[in-house]
C-alpha cells in the first residue's frame, strides 16, 4: 500500500484493521410523501405521527440508527416530546423534546439492535405536555418535506 510521504510497500494490508464494526452498510431516507404532512396533537400520551422509515438489515448483528429533524411548535407554554417505535413497540430508551414556545427544529436519534434481517418499520411518536403540538412548518407542505427529515442507517456490529 502506498501512503503519502512513506516509501512504497512499508504499510502492508495486514497492518490495517479488518472486520471493525461501525461502518455504514446502508442508508435509507424517509420519502417526501411521508414527511410533508403536518401532524397535530393535544395528546399527553405518545401517539403515532405517521413519520416513518423502513429498512431491512443486511446483517443480523447490525445496529440501526434512526435520525430525525422535525419542525415543531407548541401553542402557549408547553413542551413536546418524541420517541421512536420499532415495528409498533415504542422505545423509552431515547427521548427527544423541546419547548416551551415558538418554532424549533427538534433533533432526534434512536438506536436499535433488531437481531435479524427482516424488514423493520421505525415510526416517530409524539406527545405534548400541554396545549397543541404542531409538527411540520406549513399546513400544506406541497412538494417539500415541510422542514421534516428522517433517515435510518444500518451500522455494522
Amino acid at each position: 500500500i502506498s501512503a503519502g510521504g512513506l516509501p512504497d510497500g512499508i504499510i502492508q494490508s495486514a497492518d490495517l484493521a479488518s472486520g471493525v464494526g461501525g461502518k455504514i452498510i446502508q442508508y435509507v431516507e424517509a420519502s417526501q410523501s411521508v414527511m410533508t404532512s403536518r401532524f397535530s396533537t393535544t395528546s399527553t400520551s405518545y401517539t403515532a405521527t405517521g413519520y416513518k422509515v423502513d429498512i431491512t438489515p443486511i446483517k443480523s448483528n447490525s445496529r440501526i440508527i434512526v435520525l430525525a429533524s422535525l419542525s415543531c411548535a407548541v401553542s402557549g407554554d408547553g413542551y413536546h416530546f418524541f420517541r421512536c417505535a420499532e415495528d409498533g413497540t415504542v422505545s423509552d430508551m431515547y427521548e427527544a423534546g423541546q419547548g416551551p414556545d415558538g418554532w424549533f427544529q427538534t433533533y432526534c436519534k434512536y438506536i436499535f439492535t433488531p437481531g435479524d434481517t427482516n424488514s423493520h418499520e421505525y415510526k416517530i411518536h409524539a406527545k405534548t405536555q400541554a396545549n397543541t403540538l404542531l409538527v411540520g412548518w406549513s399546513a400544506d407542505g406541497g412538494s417539500t418535506r415541510n422542514w421534516n427529515h428522517m433517515c435510518a442507517m444500518e451500522i455494522a456490529g
